[in-house]
């Protein structure tokens, strides 16, 4: 890693806090470490698809037990915030010691000057993660698990960039932005509409169409047999207790992992 990739680092994790910093809530206004190093890994996320799978910081990016992981830069945090003025305290975590602090930096002014030393397709990207998900670790941590890099790989393996072949604008809200559809879909998604619209118009649409909800539980005698079955064996008092689940080391490759649906 070039004392460059070092530099950069250290902005973003100054960036990161001092964003959260601009939170109007107080309780907002806080990070761990564990969420400043998936910030991290999301600056690397947005400028690798902009540029064929190349990272902003040179981090050795690896899947590790809560995500992304890096050893050293996890451990330039501490240095990076104190050298910068921020505080922290200490607070219990069902993550471990490796959560166990709440870092806190309130400085527009800096944060303007460090904004201006970073790509805005890291910026933009990542401003709106840290405002949708702040200091929500299961949050956080599940969009995280979700991006093409991590789907793609298994634990203790590194996570390879260049598996994003796409270069549109993603968003972090799960409902649809027009603005992000290239031309080519966006006509078509018109199209969509326009044809949605006049078979509504011409009464197409029937109450039958439209799925269901089911409301109630279904008493069938499927329910019977499995209600008798847990009974018999006497788990229905706490089963989650009594079964562990063992799975095939090539699950972290199968399709359900690395396809994601259109």
């Amino acid at each position: 890693m070039t004392s460059q990739n070092d530099k950069n680092i250290e902005n973003l994790i100054k960036y990161v806090l001092l964003t959260a910093g601009e939170e109007d809530s107080f309780f907002e206004r806080s990070l761990g470490p564990i969420h400043i190093l998936k910030y991290l890994y999301l600056a690397d996320y947005y400028y690798a698809m902009r540029s064929q799978g190349l990272t902003y910081t040179g981090i050795e990016w690896k899947f590790h037990n809560f995500g992304p992981w890096s050893l050293p830069t996890f451990q330039m945090i501490e240095l990076t915030l104190l050298g910068a003025g921020a505080t922290h305290s200490l607070y219990s975590s069902k993550f471990g010691e490796e959560d166990a602090v709440r870092w806190s930096l309130i400085n527009s002014d800096l944060l303007a000057q460090i904004k201006q030393q970073i790509p805005p397709s890291i910026t933009r990207k990542l401003n709106s993660c840290i405002r949708k998900f702040k200091k929500d670790t299961e949050e956080l941590l599940n969009f995280v698990y979700n991006t093409e890099p991590m789907r793609n790989a298994a634990p203790r393996e590194r996570l390879d960039f260049t598996v994003l072949t796409f270069d549109e604008e993603i968003s972090v809200d799960d409902s649809l932005k027009i603005h992000s559809l290239s031309k080519k879909k966006l006509s078509k998604f018109k199209e969509r509409i326009s044809s949605l619209k006049d078979k509504q118009k011409a009464g197409l649409f029937k109450k039958s169409d439209i799925p269901q909800l089911v409301t109630t539980p279904r008493y069938d005698e499927i329910y019977e047999a499995g209600l008798a079955a847990l009974q018999e064996s006497e788990l229905d008092e706490d089963i989650s207790k009594r079964f562990q689940g063992r799975f095939m080391n090539d699950i972290w490759k199968s399709p359900t992992r690395t396809e994601i649906d259109d």
